[in-house]
């Protein structure tokens, strides 16, 4: 009698069989374990789930290419949303910055040293030397501005699930601390950085809290959202009803006294 030591697969490779799935890194078909099941917020895991080991919450990595399609709409993962919010503050550190050094007070010396520097020559990159001398601080200070912000809410709302104060408070607490921060950096009165973290808490909070929350453009647009052909309609209402539960509490977190105010037409009761 002959034993064998090995098992040997002799079905037809394809999507429906386990084993070749499994072999080739693809989600399994047959999720047996609803607790360890991965939701809809989360992309399928290279290897699958293993009972015992909580790597079901893990995204797949990025260093995979398929995945960089969705870069621009990553939330979770800390150092990608971060670099992406350097580059937009620095983008409009940029722009902002361009617009001091066109339409601000400058001085006689410092514009002779910028064209100086630039050089008089046409057709020599004059252009660009005047914005590589003046937008790189711009830039640097608008990208520290949005990431330091973006910091300091995670911080302020890591277990929002138990957090009981309003947006609108957490942002007034970013705000006045950027403010801080930059009055210390900026003066060496005391008196002046108290009188910086003050500006910025009584007016920078409550204007910048509301042109990003109320005054968004193009607010009332609903988002596309598409589905699997795999979906049923059971899963397509529990979806909605996810959404329209979020949309809710985001509203309980914007509008003071929210549901409070029935006979009133502004549910916000001012």
């Amino acid at each position: 009698m002959v034993f064998h030591n090995t098992i040997s697969m002799r079905a037809m490779p394809g999507y429906e069989d386990e084993t070749w799935r499994s072999k080739h890194g693809y989600k399994e078909l047959h999720q047996h374990d609803a607790p360890y099941r991965r939701n809809r917020d989360f992309k399928p895991m290279t290897y699958g789930s293993w009972k015992g080991i909580p790597n079901y919450k893990h995204s797949e990595a990025w260093c995979h290419l398929k995945n960089l399609k969705d870069i621009a709409n990553e939330s979770h993962h800390h150092p990608i949303k971060y670099a992406k919010k350097f580059i937009t503050g620095a983008i409009l550190g940029f722009v902002y910055g361009q617009l001091w050094v066109l339409g601000g007070p400058q001085s006689g010396i410092e514009l002779n040293k910028l064209l100086a520097s630039a050089g008089p020559r046409p057709w020599s990159g004059q252009y660009w030397r005047i914005l590589s001398n003046t937008s790189g601080k711009h830039m640097m200070i608008g990208g520290a501005l949005v990431t330091s912000y973006e910091m300091i809410t995670d911080l302020l709302r890591r277990h929002d699930e138990v957090n009981t104060r309003p947006r609108s408070l957490d942002h007034a607490i970013a705000i006045t601390l950027i403010g801080l921060g930059i009055g210390s950096l900026t003066f060496n009165s005391p008196k002046k950085v108290f009188l910086s973290g003050f500006f910025s808490l009584m007016l920078v909070a409550p204007i910048t809290f509301y042109m990003g929350t109320y005054s968004k453009p193009f607010d009332n647009e609903h988002p596309v959202i598409l589905y699997e052909n795999t979906c049923t309609e059971e899963e397509i209402e529990r979806f909605r009803m996810q959404d329209h539960i979020e949309q809710a509490g985001l509203d309980m977190i914007k509008m003071p006294g929210f549901g409070y105010h029935s006979s009133l037409k502004d549910p916000r009761g001012v």
